[in-house]
């Protein structure tokens, strides 16, 4: 498991602040390339067995928002149908990545369609889609600071898994078909 891999038992990891756990996380795809066959560089609940790669490798943009969701919080509940739901399979529901975060009780959906309800700092998953038809998305997990400024991970071909900074309205610009967001919990937070 992630907790493991970073050297903590489950109760101390998820007492650990969000932000801290996530660039913990992060820190295992250092040096990672952007993969379309992809795998995550450590085990969470939910997640296959065969993604699993403890060595450099590459992943893509919603394998890796959903192994540092699913390794923020070993305390939850898996299925492979959520993890089907975080990764955005189904074309029918864009959505699913937010609402999947919801329903596991790891986070709260914040609007869609833009940036209404992502006002309070915090860690935030996004699914942004720059178009539907045919649909050409993309995820991303950020921190919002108090003053607009957006921290953002990512996987995007040429890049990698990388860092860089943004605001609600590049990822608003960004994103124009849609862009759907959920606040991610804490630890203690419901």
């Amino acid at each position: 498991m992630a907790h493991a891999r970073a050297g903590f038992g489950p109760s101390d990891w998820v007492a650990l602040p969000l932000w801290a756990r996530v660039r913990i996380l992060v820190s295992f795809y250092a040096g990672w390339g952007y993969r379309k066959v992809p795998r995550v560089a450590f085990e969470s609940r939910g997640v296959p067995d065969s993604l699993v790669a403890l060595t450099a490798s590459g992943t893509d943009c919603s394998t890796l928002t959903t192994s540092i969701v699913t390794g923020c919080r070993p305390d939850l509940p898996r299925s492979s149908d959520e993890y089907a739901d975080l990764q955005g399979w189904d074309a029918d529901r864009i959505d699913s990545p937010a609402e999947a975060v919801h329903r596991a009780r790891a986070g709260v959906r914040v609007g869609s369609g833009g940036i209404a309800g992502v006002t309070a700092p915090g860690v935030y998953l996004f699914q942004g889609w720059k178009s539907t038809r045919p649909l050409q998305g993309h995820a991303l997990i950020g921190r919002l600071h108090g003053d607009g400024l957006l921290e953002l991970v990512e996987a995007q071909p040429g890049k990698g898994v990388h860092w860089r900074r943004s605001s609600l309205i590049e990822l608003v610009e960004r994103y124009p078909a849609e862009l759907y967001a959920a606040r991610l919990f804490d630890a203690g937070e419901r």
